[in-house]
């Protein structure tokens, strides 16, 4: 029989959890800091790589040490992954 874990892998291995809602916000759970801010862009640490957002007006909704909402007109989102293609 299968063992069901009790806590999503975002909580338990420290994966990102990223979410547009819409092209107005964008929702980054689990990230390790800020690498840039501009307000066209915007790029995060992540265990997994870095997250750029690009787009125009982009501003804090909310910051903490672990979570970020960021609102703006989103143009794009990209995850660039460590060691990929390596």
């Amino acid at each position: 029989m299968r063992q069901v874990p009790l806590f999503p892998p975002e909580v338990m291995g420290n994966i990102p959890r990223i979410t547009l809602l819409g092209a107005e916000t964008v929702q980054i759970e689990q990230h390790q800091g800020l690498v840039t801010y501009q307000n066209d862009q915007m790029t995060f640490r992540t265990a997994q790589g870095e997250v750029t957002l690009t787009g125009k007006e982009l501003h804090f909704l909310r910051y903490t040490a672990q979570e970020a909402t960021v609102g703006g007109s989103i143009e794009s989102l990209r995850l660039e992954r460590r060691g990929a293609g390596k």
